[in-house]
Protein backbone atom coordinates (compact mmCIF):
# COMPACT_ATOMS: atom_id res chain seq x y z
CA UNK A 1 0.00 0.00 0.00
CA UNK A 2 0.96 3.36 -0.77
CA UNK A 3 -0.17 7.09 0.03
CA UNK A 4 0.68 10.33 -0.78
CA UNK A 5 -0.59 12.99 1.21
CA UNK A 6 -0.20 17.27 0.09
CA UNK A 7 -0.43 19.62 2.74
CA UNK A 8 -3.30 19.21 5.05
CA UNK A 9 -3.85 17.18 8.50
CA UNK A 10 -3.84 12.88 7.85
CA UNK A 11 -5.14 10.82 10.96
CA UNK A 12 -3.28 7.59 10.99
CA UNK A 13 -5.79 5.17 12.38
CA UNK A 14 -3.90 2.32 11.93
CA UNK A 15 -0.58 1.78 12.14
CA UNK A 16 0.29 -1.91 11.34
CA UNK A 17 2.63 -4.48 12.89
CA UNK A 18 3.86 -7.92 12.26
CA UNK A 19 2.19 -8.46 15.59
CA UNK A 20 -0.53 -6.68 15.92
CA UNK A 21 -2.76 -3.68 14.91
CA UNK A 22 -2.26 -0.16 16.92
CA UNK A 23 -4.23 2.41 16.63
CA UNK A 24 -2.89 6.13 16.74
CA UNK A 25 -4.18 9.63 15.64
CA UNK A 26 -1.24 12.14 14.14
CA UNK A 27 -2.01 15.37 13.08
CA UNK A 28 0.44 16.24 10.77
CA UNK A 29 1.35 19.24 8.41
CA UNK A 30 3.24 18.40 5.26
CA UNK A 31 4.51 16.00 2.35
CA UNK A 32 4.82 12.63 3.04
CA UNK A 33 4.61 8.92 1.71
CA UNK A 34 3.30 6.29 3.70
CA UNK A 35 4.58 2.95 2.60
CA UNK A 36 3.48 -0.14 4.54
CA UNK A 37 5.64 -2.89 3.32
CA UNK A 38 5.39 -6.56 4.88
CA UNK A 39 3.47 -5.78 8.09
CA UNK A 40 6.43 -2.80 8.77
CA UNK A 41 5.65 0.75 7.72
CA UNK A 42 7.95 3.08 6.01
CA UNK A 43 7.48 7.00 6.21
CA UNK A 44 9.23 9.24 3.76
CA UNK A 45 9.24 12.93 4.75
CA UNK A 46 9.87 16.21 2.87
CA UNK A 47 10.41 19.24 4.64
CA UNK A 48 8.30 19.70 7.66
CA UNK A 49 9.90 19.20 11.25
CA UNK A 50 5.93 19.22 12.10
CA UNK A 51 6.07 15.73 10.71
CA UNK A 52 9.55 15.04 12.24
CA UNK A 53 7.97 15.80 15.98
CA UNK A 54 4.69 14.16 15.62
CA UNK A 55 6.22 10.92 14.53
CA UNK A 56 9.09 11.03 17.35
CA UNK A 57 5.83 12.21 19.75
CA UNK A 58 3.74 8.92 18.24
CA UNK A 59 6.92 6.50 18.43
CA UNK A 60 8.02 7.80 21.62
CA UNK A 61 3.56 7.34 23.05
CA UNK A 62 3.48 3.19 21.30
CA UNK A 63 6.78 2.45 23.17
CA UNK A 64 5.05 3.66 26.54
CA UNK A 65 2.28 1.83 25.85
CA UNK A 66 4.40 -1.54 25.54
CA UNK A 67 5.55 -1.07 28.80
CA UNK A 68 3.49 -1.84 32.11
CA UNK A 69 3.03 0.80 34.48
CA UNK A 70 2.59 -1.69 37.46
CA UNK A 71 5.10 -4.72 37.31
CA UNK A 72 6.08 -7.68 39.94
CA UNK A 73 8.33 -5.93 42.52
CA UNK A 74 8.88 -7.13 45.88
CA UNK A 75 9.06 -4.26 48.91
CA UNK A 76 10.98 -5.10 51.98
CA UNK A 77 10.81 -3.19 55.14
CA UNK A 78 12.07 -3.45 58.64
CA UNK A 79 8.57 -4.96 60.32
CA UNK A 80 7.00 -6.76 57.07
CA UNK A 81 7.73 -7.76 53.45
CA UNK A 82 5.39 -7.49 50.24
CA UNK A 83 6.35 -10.46 48.14
CA UNK A 84 3.83 -10.63 45.08
CA UNK A 85 0.77 -12.85 45.40
CA UNK A 86 0.56 -16.17 44.22
CA UNK A 87 -2.24 -18.84 44.37
CA UNK A 88 0.46 -20.79 46.52
CA UNK A 89 -0.14 -18.51 49.29
CA UNK A 90 -4.08 -19.42 49.34
CA UNK A 91 -3.54 -21.73 52.48
CA UNK A 92 -1.75 -19.16 54.44
CA UNK A 93 -4.15 -15.86 53.70
CA UNK A 94 -7.07 -18.42 54.93
CA UNK A 95 -4.97 -19.04 58.19
CA UNK A 96 -4.36 -15.08 58.51
CA UNK A 97 -7.96 -14.48 58.04
CA UNK A 98 -9.09 -16.90 60.93
CA UNK A 99 -7.18 -14.82 63.00
CA UNK A 100 -10.37 -12.80 64.00
CA UNK A 101 -12.66 -14.32 61.88
CA UNK A 102 -12.53 -11.10 59.47
CA UNK A 103 -14.44 -12.87 57.20
CA UNK A 104 -17.71 -11.80 59.52
CA UNK A 105 -16.99 -8.20 58.74
CA UNK A 106 -20.31 -6.86 56.82
CA UNK A 107 -18.85 -3.79 55.33
CA UNK A 108 -15.71 -5.23 53.74
CA UNK A 109 -14.91 -8.27 51.92
CA UNK A 110 -12.09 -10.96 53.11
CA UNK A 111 -11.67 -14.45 51.99
CA UNK A 112 -12.13 -17.72 53.74
CA UNK A 113 -10.85 -20.92 53.03
CA UNK A 114 -13.60 -21.84 50.59
CA UNK A 115 -13.22 -18.55 48.98
CA UNK A 116 -9.56 -17.55 48.86
CA UNK A 117 -9.06 -19.40 45.74
CA UNK A 118 -11.22 -16.94 43.90
CA UNK A 119 -10.12 -14.18 45.70
CA UNK A 120 -6.74 -14.78 44.76
CA UNK A 121 -7.48 -15.94 40.93
CA UNK A 122 -9.48 -12.08 40.80
CA UNK A 123 -6.51 -10.40 42.34
CA UNK A 124 -4.08 -12.06 39.55
CA UNK A 125 -6.29 -11.33 36.56
CA UNK A 126 -6.64 -7.90 37.43
CA UNK A 127 -2.84 -7.56 38.14
CA UNK A 128 -3.04 -9.77 34.39
CA UNK A 129 -4.72 -6.90 32.55
CA UNK A 130 -2.21 -4.22 34.11
CA UNK A 131 -5.02 -2.46 36.40
CA UNK A 132 -3.28 -3.82 39.69
CA UNK A 133 -0.43 -5.21 41.83
CA UNK A 134 -1.26 -7.62 44.84
CA UNK A 135 0.98 -8.49 47.34
CA UNK A 136 1.09 -10.91 50.37
CA UNK A 137 2.19 -9.28 53.62
CA UNK A 138 4.46 -11.28 55.40
CA UNK A 139 5.98 -10.75 58.92
CA UNK A 140 9.86 -10.39 58.32
CA UNK A 141 10.65 -12.09 62.06
CA UNK A 142 8.11 -15.16 61.74
CA UNK A 143 8.37 -15.75 57.94
CA UNK A 144 4.73 -16.12 57.83
CA UNK A 145 1.87 -14.22 55.54
CA UNK A 146 -0.38 -11.85 57.60
CA UNK A 147 -2.41 -10.42 55.02
CA UNK A 148 -2.37 -8.90 51.73
CA UNK A 149 -2.88 -5.60 50.23
CA UNK A 150 -2.52 -3.62 46.54
CA UNK A 151 -2.34 -1.16 44.38
CA UNK A 152 -5.73 -0.78 42.46
CA UNK A 153 -7.61 1.30 39.85
CA UNK A 154 -4.44 2.02 38.25
CA UNK A 155 -4.31 5.02 35.97
CA UNK A 156 -1.05 4.95 33.83
CA UNK A 157 -2.30 7.80 31.58
CA UNK A 158 -2.95 10.19 34.60
CA UNK A 159 -0.85 8.83 36.96
CA UNK A 160 -2.85 7.77 39.53
CA UNK A 161 -3.29 4.83 41.52
CA UNK A 162 -5.21 3.49 44.49
CA UNK A 163 -4.10 1.22 47.51
CA UNK A 164 -6.62 -1.04 48.86
CA UNK A 165 -7.59 -4.50 49.66
CA UNK A 166 -5.40 -3.92 52.37
CA UNK A 167 -6.62 -6.47 55.86
CA UNK A 168 -4.51 -8.04 58.48
CA UNK A 169 -5.00 -10.66 61.00
CA UNK A 170 -6.55 -9.51 63.75
CA UNK A 171 -3.53 -10.29 66.18
CA UNK A 172 -1.13 -7.68 63.95
CA UNK A 173 -3.99 -4.70 63.88
CA UNK A 174 -2.61 -1.14 65.70
CA UNK A 175 0.70 -2.20 65.15
CA UNK A 176 3.47 -0.77 63.22
CA UNK A 177 2.89 -3.14 60.16
CA UNK A 178 -0.11 -0.87 58.61
CA UNK A 179 2.00 2.04 58.70
CA UNK A 180 4.88 0.39 57.33
CA UNK A 181 3.25 -1.36 54.75
CA UNK A 182 1.70 1.82 53.51
CA UNK A 183 4.91 3.47 53.51
CA UNK A 184 6.25 1.16 51.54
CA UNK A 185 3.25 1.37 48.84
CA UNK A 186 3.44 5.42 49.07
CA UNK A 187 7.43 5.11 48.22
CA UNK A 188 7.06 3.00 45.66
CA UNK A 189 4.25 4.74 43.81
CA UNK A 190 5.54 8.52 44.02
CA UNK A 191 9.42 7.70 44.02
CA UNK A 192 9.40 4.39 41.33
CA UNK A 193 6.39 5.06 39.59
CA UNK A 194 6.22 8.66 39.26
CA UNK A 195 2.22 9.15 40.64
CA UNK A 196 0.72 12.34 40.95
CA UNK A 197 -1.69 11.03 43.68
CA UNK A 198 -2.28 7.60 45.36
CA UNK A 199 -6.19 7.09 45.98
CA UNK A 200 -7.81 5.67 49.81
CA UNK A 201 -11.10 4.15 49.44
CA UNK A 202 -13.30 2.63 52.60
CA UNK A 203 -16.71 2.13 53.25
CA UNK A 204 -18.20 4.87 55.70
CA UNK A 205 -19.10 2.38 57.95
CA UNK A 206 -15.40 0.66 58.27
CA UNK A 207 -14.30 3.54 61.11
CA UNK A 208 -11.25 2.05 62.07
CA UNK A 209 -10.27 1.61 58.48
CA UNK A 210 -10.84 5.62 57.70
CA UNK A 211 -9.10 6.15 60.92
CA UNK A 212 -6.20 4.68 59.70
CA UNK A 213 -5.84 6.48 56.39
CA UNK A 214 -6.41 9.87 58.02
CA UNK A 215 -3.36 9.42 60.59
CA UNK A 216 -1.35 8.36 57.11
CA UNK A 217 -1.58 11.96 56.36
CA UNK A 218 -4.03 11.62 53.99
CA UNK A 219 -7.06 14.22 53.16
CA UNK A 220 -10.58 12.94 52.53
CA UNK A 221 -11.65 14.03 48.84
CA UNK A 222 -15.34 13.44 49.85
CA UNK A 223 -18.33 10.83 49.96
CA UNK A 224 -18.97 8.98 47.19
CA UNK A 225 -23.33 8.11 47.94
CA UNK A 226 -24.62 4.52 46.86
CA UNK A 227 -21.32 3.76 45.27
CA UNK A 228 -21.87 0.30 45.19
CA UNK A 229 -24.52 -2.82 46.41
CA UNK A 230 -23.16 -4.96 48.89
CA UNK A 231 -24.02 -8.38 49.06
CA UNK A 232 -26.61 -8.21 51.52
CA UNK A 233 -28.50 -6.27 49.10
CA UNK A 234 -27.54 -2.49 51.36
CA UNK A 235 -25.95 0.14 49.27
CA UNK A 236 -22.18 1.42 50.09
CA UNK A 237 -21.04 4.99 51.10
CA UNK A 238 -17.53 5.23 50.40
CA UNK A 239 -15.10 7.77 51.45
CA UNK A 240 -12.37 8.51 49.47
CA UNK A 241 -8.91 10.11 50.76
CA UNK A 242 -6.09 10.66 48.69
CA UNK A 243 -1.89 11.94 49.29
CA UNK A 244 -1.17 13.79 46.41
CA UNK A 245 2.57 14.06 45.08
CA UNK A 246 3.52 17.42 46.07
CA UNK A 247 2.46 16.09 50.22
CA UNK A 248 4.85 13.29 49.89
CA UNK A 249 7.66 14.28 51.62
CA UNK A 250 5.53 15.95 54.85
CA UNK A 251 3.97 12.34 54.56
CA UNK A 252 6.91 10.30 54.16
CA UNK A 253 8.55 12.39 57.27
CA UNK A 254 5.90 12.00 59.06
CA UNK A 255 5.32 8.48 58.79
CA UNK A 256 9.14 7.67 59.03
CA UNK A 257 9.27 9.10 62.52
CA UNK A 258 6.09 7.05 63.74
CA UNK A 259 8.25 3.66 62.50
CA UNK A 260 10.90 5.09 64.38
CA UNK A 261 9.12 5.76 67.84
CA UNK A 262 7.41 2.75 67.66
CA UNK A 263 10.87 0.70 67.14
Amino acid sequence: MRIKYVDSVYNVKRHLTNASTRFATLGILGFFEFTVLSGKFELNLYGSKRVMQALAASKKEFSMQDEKWLSGTELKGKIVTLIPLQLEHASALAEAASDGELWDLWYTKIPNKETVNGYIELALSEQDAGRSLAFSVIDNETQTIIGTTRLCHSDCVNKRVEIGYTWYAKSYQRTSVNTECKFLLLSHAFENLSAIAVEFRTHWHNHASRNAIARLGAKQDGVIRNHQQMADGSYRDTVVFSIINSEWLAVKASLLFKLERRS
